[in-house]
């Protein structure tokens, strides 16, 4: 059995543990290509979907296409995520498509063989986990929740908001409705962002960055770090009168935005988020 069927029989047992009924129809379970890599110490393994469980066709990808995806650049924890993007974008991967990057336990030959591979156990455990994780949110069976962000005093606004994003499809995260009384107020915000796609920033000339706030936008960045492009961090910023909301020093990597009124505000989250909504269907 070669790498590629190996991750496919450990990817089979996870997909069946959470989603029996799906078995069936799982992207890449039902058949799939597979195309191999090596970027130093890693191999880079592309499992293309194609629903025809015939296939088992196996290609190698370019030691020049991989020079190019990664620059060069060791990849490391801090950057597997764009070096997964890149080969996706380079592949011109589908939503079904998976990129798996594994760590080797060994020398790797100078091109991809039959010969068998050992890769660490952490990385297979951990890419496999992300694939699947990956794939819920390809099929929608992620809550798209989405963490607001605010000064109490700002609540009112933020409220008005979460009603538009909730008739759009939305689950927007907020304190008051998200956390029962008696749940501990550091924990219930951890599982907030743990269960959202995206984090967004109400900052009026109310928001001071402090206390919670201050871990809001620590457990934002964390987030963003784990989830890579399933993430996303919005910034708003608004004036009131000569005021203008100051951004927390912590969010000036990102790009934030100043809408001119609140329609202008709800289409800039819309565009920032890494989801977007469904078919506009008639109402049954």
């Amino acid at each position: 059995m070669n790498l590629a069927d190996n991750m496919l029989t450990g990817y089979k047992i996870l997909v069946e543990m959470r989603h029996p009924d799906r078995l069936n129809t799982w992207p890449v379970l039902t058949g799939c290509n597979g195309m191999l890599g090596f970027s130093g110490e890693h191999l880079i393994l592309v499992l293309r979907h194609t629903g025809l469980p015939s296939s088992r066709a196996y290609e190698t990808i370019s030691r020049s296409m991989i020079r190019e995806i990664t620059k060069e650049t060791p990849i490391s924890d801090s950057n597997k995520e764009s070096v997964r993007r890149a080969v996706r974008h380079a592949l011109l991967l589908s939503p079904s498509d998976i990129v798996l990057i594994l760590k080797s336990r060994g020398p790797l030959p100078a091109e991809p063989s039959d010969a068998p591979f050992h890769v660490t156990p952490e990385s297979v455990a951990s890419e496999l986990f992300d694939a699947l994780l990956y794939h819920e949110f390809v099929l929608g069976l992620v809550p798209m929740k989405i963490f607001l962000s605010h000064k109490g005093i700002d609540k009112a606004m933020v409220r008005e908001y979460k009603q538009t994003l909730m008739q759009l499809g939305f689950a927007p995260w907020l304190d008051e409705d998200a956390m029962p009384a008696g749940t501990v107020l550091e924990r219930g915000i951890l599982k907030g962002f743990e269960e959202s796609c995206a984090a967004v920033f109400f900052v009026t000339p109310n928001f001071v960055d402090e206390n919670y706030l201050a871990t809001e936008v620590e457990y934002a960045i964390q987030q963003k770090r784990k989830k890579g492009e399933r993430f996303a961090i919005i910034t708003l910023v608004f004036s009131e009168g000569n005021r203008k909301g100051a951004v927390p020093a912590l969010l000036h990597n990102y790009v934030y935005k100043e809408p001119a009124g609140h329609l202008d505000g709800l289409r800039a989250i819309l565009s920032g988020l890494p989801v977007q909504t469904g078919e506009v269907r008639w109402k049954l």
